[in-house]
């Protein structure tokens, strides 16, 4: 008995001490390449929080980057074993992202995605490898144009007055507490439905019973959609420690109903657009139906293009908004200085915005740009090498970065730095003012990037920002919106996903004028 309980007890310390060095064998790794660093903790790497998830990857991401940034222009940094660069300095981020685009082609993405498992999420641009990405890009962009997304405009605005109509309901015997997520994300829905797939959502007509409220299938699809890339970012996290494990378990990217669900939607709507061909109309469907009979694309290269549009339209656009109503709300002042603007525009354009006016209304861009500052809806980028390139460290030590190997870019320390941002937490849509550099001054200086920068640029980004601002410009224009005592007052972030969203929900009290 004695040396059975011996040989057990050995083989436990044999198989703990090799599941340490497993974890850790490498963690010198940065040190014998001269590049400074925090000392990596075993199993969590640099980042506890995130693996964990006690906190958002972001203010794993801001501690290390406040201790490093004025010491150095990048460091090494472990994501759980991995070794990774952390780049700290906005000019080699520019570096990266645009002069030197060919040596970082790829985000981090495209070594997640098993496209033969997930043909229709595998084909997003996001998480294309580069060669793929240049030929999905060529058919994506021309239907996103400015002029594409004009005419798309009176779409938006029908949906902007639904959202009003709406909203006038529930506030009609006075001020209603909304969550502000969820209502925008009735709108996003409802746009993205009707120009992608040419179909009204029915979003705003949802029935309470009993006071529960029953969502459009399109709506509970969308989010089903949207919460499983949530799931799969941890599970990403976790190959990062355990390699093997995708062999025994695989966590799709879009969850197979759901892939169901807009195929068959996909293949009636392009069925009912084909045989209205004489009277085309302008929205994103009719780009791919022309699309798909000049190209010959398959059903699911244009599901795939249509889910693109989706995730960022959807989503994204919702997370601007909601965070803007937020910020607004709590900044009355700032809040009327707005819906003087809008109204004082409404005034003199017959109650009708025009997409060109709508995009340089100037408060209303300083207002938007402030909250991407704020809360950037994808706050870090992470970019592969390519191609060998030599990054120089401002101590002289020069880095041969080899293909494969990972740069982590944190948007949000960036755009919450001080030495860029003063009072980084506060609202303060003036620092946006033409008079004082407007965006482009802080775009030409690598601090300021809430749609990424360079050629991998987000794709939809002159539509999600229409979109998002005609929303924000009829609902400051019709209601007064203060901050519910439900919603926290600070910016702390929820540690779940990686998109940007306010910890314990938005909620605002909305009072009709």
């Amino acid at each position: 008995m004695y040396y059975i309980f011996l040989s057990s007890f050995l083989i436990g310390i044999g198989c703990a001490y090799g599941l340490y060095k497993y974890l850790t064998w490498h963690f010198d790794y940065w040190v014998k390449k001269r590049i400074p660093g925090p000392k990596p903790k075993v199993l969590f790497g640099t980042f506890p929080g995130t693996v964990n998830g006690s906190r958002n990857f972001i203010y794993d991401l801001d501690e290390v980057y406040n201790k490093f940034s004025k010491k150095a222009r990048f460091i090494g940094v472990f994501n759980t074993r991995n070794p990774q660069i952390f780049i700290l300095d906005p000019i080699l981020c520019k570096d990266i992202l645009i002069s030197n685009f060919t040596c970082f082609q790829d985000n981090e993405s495209s070594k997640w995605m098993d496209r033969a498992r997930e043909p229709i999420s595998g084909s997003n641009p996001f998480v294309l490898p580069f060669v793929d990405w240049k030929v999905k890009r060529s058919e994506f962009v021309p239907g996103l144009t400015s002029s594409k997304v004009k005419s798309m405009m009176p779409i938006i605005t029908s949906i902007g007055d639904k959202l009003v109509a709406h909203l006038k309901e529930k506030v009609k015997n006075g001020k209603c507490t909304i969550d502000a997520k969820e209502v925008a994300l009735y709108y996003t829905g409802e746009v993205v439905a009707d120009v992608v797939w040419g179909v009204q959502a029915g979003n705003f007509e949802m029935l309470e019973r009993e006071g529960t409220i029953q969502e459009s299938p399109f709506l509970s699809m969308s989010k089903r959609m949207i919460g499983q890339t949530f799931k799969a970012f941890k599970y990403f996290f976790i190959l990062g420690i355990f390699p093997f494990v995708k062999y025994l378990i695989y966590v799709r990217f879009f969850p197979e109903v759901t892939d169901r669900f807009f195929l068959k939607l996909t293949h009636s709507t392009l069925q009912n657009r084909r045989a209205l061909l004489k009277v085309p109309r302008s929205d994103f469907l009719q780009h791919l139906v022309e699309l798909q009979m000049k190209k010959g694309l398959n059903l699911t290269e244009v599901l795939a293009h249509m889910l693109t549009f989706h995730f960022d339209g959807f989503e994204t656009s919702a997370t601007l908004i909601s965070h803007c109503l937020l910020l607004l709300a709590r900044c009355l002042e700032k809040q009327g200085r707005l819906r003087a603007e809008i109204n004082e525009y409404m005034l003199t354009h017959n109650d009708v915005v025009e997409f060109s006016d709508l995009m340089k209304l100037p408060y209303l861009e300083q207002c938007i740009a402030e909250t991407l500052r704020i809360f950037a809806p994808l706050p870090f980028m992470a970019k592969v090498c390519t191609n060998p390139c030599i990054l120089e460290n401002n101590d002289g030590v020069n880095l041969e970065v080899q293909p494969g190997e990972v740069c982590l870019i944190s948007i949000h320390s960036m755009h919450h730095d001080e030495q860029y941002f003063p009072q980084p937490e506060e609202f303060i849509p003036e620092r946006f003012a033409d008079e004082n550099g407007g965006v482009k001054k802080y775009r030409d200086m690598g601090v300021y990037m809430p749609f990424g920068d360079g050629p991998r640029i987000c794709l939809g980004m002159t539509f999600g920002l229409a979109q998002a601002k005609a929303a924000i410009a009829v609902l400051v224009k019709h209601f007064q919106l203060t901050v519910n005592g439900k919603t926290r007052k600070d910016n702390y972030q929820s540690p779940g996903g990686f998109i940007t969203g306010l910890e314990g929900g938005i909620f605002i009290d909305f009072e009709e004028l």
